[in-house]
C-alpha cells in the first residue's frame, strides 16, 4: 500500500510540474514571467533582481547579459513590444551593462496550440528587431527548448547560445506535436530527477485574454 501511495504522489507531482511548464503556451502575466524565468535557469542563466515596472527578467550567463520582455497575448506580437524591450536594453547600456534583448511572446494564447496558424512575430516588426539585434522566441519554442535541455542537460550551452546569438526569429523548435509526445518519466518530470533550479513556478491564474501590463 505504501508503495502505491508513493507512486501516486510521484504521478501527482509530475502532473503538477507538467501543468507549470504548459503556462509557457497558455499563460500570461506574472505566471508566464515566472515560468520563463525557470526556463532561463534551466539553460544555465543566473537571474538578477529587477525593478517593478521595468524589464521582466535580467539574466547573466558567463560574460553574457540579457534583458527579457515577456508577453502573453490574444493576438500577435507587435513593434511596440520590441520598442519596450529596446527601452530596457538602453537602460542597461546607460548603466554600463550592454545586454542582449530577448522578447518572449506567448501569442494567440486563447487558441489551442495545435490550431494556431498566424505568425507570433509578424513580418512588419522584423526590421525593427533585426536592427537592434533582438532575439524573438515564442512560448512554444521556449517550452520545446526547455524540454530538450531537461532531457539532456548537456545541451544547455547550445540552447543558451541560440538565445544569445540569434537576431530576429528563432528558427525551428515550433512543432507542437513533438512537444507533447514525451511519454517517459524522465521527459515529463521537470523537478524530480533533473535537479532543476528553485525559481518559483507559475500557475495559470485566470488572467484576462490579453495581459494587462503596467509597463504599457
Amino acid at each position: 500500500m505504501s508503495e502505491t501511495l508513493a507512486r501516486l504522489d510521484l504521478l501527482k507531482a509530475e502532473e503538477a510540474q507538467e501543468a507549470q511548464w504548459k503556462v509557457l503556451i497558455h499563460g500570461g502575466g506574472e505566471s508566464l514571467e515566472r515560468q520563463v524565468a525557470r526556463a532561463f535557469e534551466v539553460f544555465g542563466f543566473t537571474l538578477e533582481d529587477t525593478v517593478k515596472g521595468r524589464s521582466d527578467l535580467r539574466a547573466v550567463r558567463g560574460d553574457a547579459r540579457a534583458v527579457v520582455e515577456v508577453k502573453g497575448l490574444a493576438k500577435s506580437a507587435g513593434e511596440k513590444h520590441a520598442a519596450q524591450l529596446e527601452k530596457w536594453v538602453s537602460d542597461e547600456l546607460a548603466n554600463g551593462k550592454p545586454a542582449k534583448g530577448i522578447l518572449v511572446v506567448n501569442a494567440w494564447r486563447d487558441i489551442p496550440v495545435d490550431e494556431r496558424r498566424e505568425d507570433v512575430f509578424p513580418d512588419q516588426m522584423l526590421a525593427y528587431s533585426a536592427q537592434r539585434n533582438h532575439c524573438l522566441v515564442s512560448g512554444l519554442q521556449l517550452l520545446a527548448m526547455a524540454r530538450a535541455c531537461i532531457a539532456d542537460p548537456s545541451r544547455a550551452d547550445e540552447l543558451a547560445s541560440l538565445l544569445l546569438e540569434t537576431t530576429g526569429r528563432i528558427s525551428g523548435w515550433d512543432d507542437a506535436s513533438r512537444v507533447f509526445e514525451a511519454t517517459t518519466t524522465d521527459e515529463v518530470s521537470v523537478g524530480k530527477e533533473a535537479d532543476l533550479p528553485s525559481a518559483a513556478a507559475g500557475q495559470i491564474e485566470g488572467e484576462s485574454a490579453e495581459e494587462e501590463d503596467p509597463k504599457d
